[in-house]
């Protein structure tokens, strides 16, 4: 028993209960042989076999507690690196927490923030859509003014042409004859007084002969 891992005292044991065995196996066998007539043989090659037997036995089962051993080692391990890991984790929260605390009380004032702004920017698009309004009025009404002028433009602008056409069939010996009238008629005193008014020239007064 040289290749098996035992103490010397479980190897003692281990051949003398081997002796026992295979002694006793002998008696058997005369005892077979005296009742039954039959032979049988327990050599000593039997008895090799059966020691050889007990050590590979032996070191199976050893083999098989040592993988079973590293199994709950390796077990026991795991077990110890999560409990560090957990208390780890508990650690960070720890000392997390007064951080998640501030940064929920600052989520709240920001979202009440939020609010009060909502409620500014509600209140200026109103008033974005009031003044809106207001403008769209007062374009409304500026494009009236427009189309009102523009249709008196093209009224007055045949008027204006007639006018000048008339005015470049005037001869010189006219304006003298205008100047020589000491009461020219309305129609000629409201012409000279439009043409005062568009030069800005303030025309003189005279004294009306028949009112004084």
């Amino acid at each position: 028993m040289t290749n098996v891992n035992v103490s010397d005292d479980i190897k003692k044991a281990a051949v003398i209960a081997c002796k026992y065995f295979h002694v006793s196996a002998r008696h058997v066998s005369d005892a077979f042989l005296t009742q039954e007539g039959r032979k049988t043989y327990v050599t000593s090659a039997a008895y090799l076999e059966l020691i050889r037997s007990f050590t590979d036995l032996t070191n199976a089962k050893q083999e098989e507690i040592m993988k079973a051993k590293l199994r709950y080692m390796c077990g026991l391990d795991k077990l110890l690196f999560a409990a560090e890991q957990v208390a780890a984790m508990q650690k960070e929260l720890s000392e997390l927490k007064p951080q998640l605390v501030l940064a929920a009380d600052r989520g709240r004032d920001m979202m009440r923030e939020i609010e009060k702004e909502t409620v500014k920017v509600g209140a200026a698009s109103s008033q974005v859509r009031s003044d809106e309004k207001i403008a769209n009025l007062q374009a409304a009404a500026a494009q009236d003014l427009k189309s009102e002028c523009e249709a008196d433009l093209a009224q007055a602008i045949p008027i204006l042409e007639d006018a000048i056409a008339a005015l470049n069939t005037l001869k010189p010996t006219d304006i003298t004859l205008v100047k020589s009238m000491k009461n020219p008629p309305d129609a000629i005193k409201l012409v000279m007084a439009a043409v005062c008014v568009m030069k800005d020239v303030k025309p003189d007064r005279i004294n009306d002969p028949t009112t004084g």
